[in-house]
């Protein structure tokens, strides 16, 4: 490392464990290190992807740097840096402050999910959106992943496309996603659902999907991330937030919205055989109601 380092990287815990280790990781690893100690303000906005770009380097290479160094991988590497460079208050929102009331509270979130909705709007593609929608249209079977906060849209999704009449299963479960997809094929669409596109376990998945022959479709926030290297319709949402802690917020409220533009997309397209799965849907489930 270079001695251009920063006031502000010398005084990082996170940086002081990456310094710690450099001596012992390769050329390319140190790169990364070198990229992500001139830069950690920057870094925690970074995906895996583009930090290997930036440093020329590999995921992998990333990856392994970040191991060396103790973490598990680059997204907790990237929440400890995240984490020394402001308050702890901000692994619940970043917007929050500790004397903030319920007003206050209620209006900061407010706003930001509405901020997700209209950045979403304004980077979402039409024609990816439409031929999302024309692959699930005319998908066999439609396969939906996702792990963690994603997992409840990755539900509502299978849930608003079973109402359509389409055969849709979700799976958050690891080893069930491939023990399904093994049993699916050209004729069929896999959707991946990840906010930082770098879930492990959903970019495995996609990537088993695309050799099988599936139609791949992701939503993510990260245009250069893992998840984008396996799918071939690609639907983004735009939320300024996770660069404090792993799990999502705003961008799920993005998430769900971009489901529901597809429900209401793939049913237009479907017409009379929708508006008569749903009347069938509805009779059945008003028969459950007192």
């Amino acid at each position: 490392m270079g001695k251009s380092d920063t006031d502000k990287s010398m005084l990082l815990a996170t940086i002081l464990k990456l310094r710690a280790v450099y001596p012992s990781l390769r050329a390319a690893e140190q790169r990364a290190v070198d990229y992500i100690v001139e830069h950690p303000d920057e870094v925690v906005y970074l995906s895996v992807t583009e930090l290997a770009e930036r440093s020329g380097t590999s995921e992998s290479t990333v990856v392994r740097m970040c191991q060396q160094a103790g973490y598990r991988g680059y997204q907790e590497l990237k929440i400890a840096i995240a984490q020394d460079l402001v308050a702890p208050i901000k692994n619940i929102h970043e917007d929050v402050n500790e004397d903030d009331d319920t007003a206050t509270v209620m209006h900061k979130v407010f706003a930001a999910n509405i901020q997700a909705l209209e950045n979403t709007r304004a980077v979402l593609d039409i024609k990816e959106l439409d031929r999302a929608t024309t692959a699930i249209v005319g998908a066999e079977r439609v396969i939906v992943l996702g792990v963690g906060t994603s997992g409840p849209i990755v539900h509502d999704c299978q849930y608003k496309l079973m109402r359509l009449g389409l055969h849709c299963q979700a799976f958050v479960d690891p080893h069930i996603q491939l023990l399904q997809l093994a049993q699916m094929g050209p004729s069929d669409v896999a959707i991946g659902i990840s906010h930082s596109g770098s879930s492990r376990e959903v970019v495995e998945a996609m990537a088993s999907a695309k050799d099988l022959g599936l139609t791949t479709i992701c939503i993510t926030g990260y245009p250069k991330s893992p998840i984008t290297q396996w799918a071939e319709i690609c639907l983004f949402t735009s939320a300024t937030e996770t660069k404090f802690r792993t799990e999502a917020i705003a961008s799920r409220v993005a998430q769900w919205t971009i489901v529901d533009t597809l429900y209401v997309n793939v049913a237009l397209r479907m017409k009379e055989r929708a508006l008569t799965q749903i009347r069938r849907t509805e009779e059945l489930i008003l028969g459950r109601k007192y």
